[in-house]
């Protein structure tokens, strides 16, 4: 943290311009003494957060942290003096589980949703069931932060899914299409050594502030729209919001999530590499 300091202070920014903040340990024991170092360095409120437990870091770290920091409208470069007036808003709800960071921060198009566990939020503990269960209650979660910030679900751009076990993967999806009603999310899937309180999936999102289906009436979003992959995919290889477009992670040709072979084929092209 005292590294995104300097980073930051050099940019002519400060810690209280970060919005995200994605934890990489070592060890998830160590989550309530990262927990204490960060509440020191965030003076008016701690951003959102996602914490992934990793197997190994360079140079034998125990932990590793990069964030997301408001820059204005999203279009940088822009003068130092314009800063001063990016408005940064944080928001918890009563209707998420509680946790000592904030549930979304919102600068410039974006929300920023936290990493959500399988938490019933009126008990505080995992939820009853299976992997199934485990994610449709982090989907929910994320709804109900999402909607306290009156937007919906479909004006989610990106999703990022941890999985205690890959192959649980197909039960998520199986309630994962059950969220959205119109294009899906931009995703990527990763699975990981160990998740917070020994739960299977933990999810988090970016939200667009500016709706996707505000974009797809222009004519360059009804182009991309048109060339987007076949309805049994189950998210969108590419996903335009305002300035930034989300794509989502590939890892091999012919996937039937991610179907960069399709796209290139339907372009006439031949895909060199994966």
């Amino acid at each position: 943290l005292n590294n995104i300091k300097a980073v930051l202070e050099d940019i002519d920014h400060v810690m209280d311009d970060v919005v995200k903040t994605t934890i990489f340990l070592k060890n998830l024991s160590s989550v309530e003494a990262v927990n204490q170092v960060c509440a020191k360095f965030f003076s008016s409120y701690v951003p959102a957060r996602t914490i992934v437990n990793v197997s190994a870091l360079p140079m034998d770290a125990l932990v590793q942290i990069d964030t997301v920091v408001s820059h204005g409208d999203g279009t940088p470069p822009q003068l130092p003096e314009d800063t001063r007036l990016l408005v940064i808003e944080a928001n918890n709800t009563e209707n998420a589980p509680k946790v000592p960071y904030s549930h979304t921060v919102a600068f410039s198009h974006y929300n920023h949703i936290s990493g959500q566990l399988p938490v019933e939020p009126k008990t505080g503990e995992i939820v009853a069931g299976g992997v199934n269960d485990q994610a449709r209650q982090c989907l929910s979660n994320i709804k109900a932060i999402i909607e306290s910030v009156d937007h919906v679900m479909d004006d989610t751009v990106k999703i990022n899914i941890q999985l205690k076990s890959i192959a649980d993967l197909d039960a998520v999806n199986d309630v994962y299409t059950t969220f959205f009603n119109s294009e899906l999310p931009a995703r990527t899937v990763v699975g990981v050594a160990e998740i917070p309180m020994g739960a299977l999936v933990q999810i988090d999102a970016v939200v667009s502030n500016l709706s996707y289906r505000w974009l797809a009436r222009t004519r360059y979003g009804q182009e991309r729209v048109a060339k987007s992959p076949v309805p049994d995919t189950l998210c969108q290889s590419t996903h335009l919001s305002e300035v930034r477009l989300f794509i989502s992670v590939c890892h091999g040709l012919g996937c039937r999530f991610h179907p960069c072979q399709r796209l290139y084929q339907s372009h006439g092209r031949t895909p060199q590499v994966p």
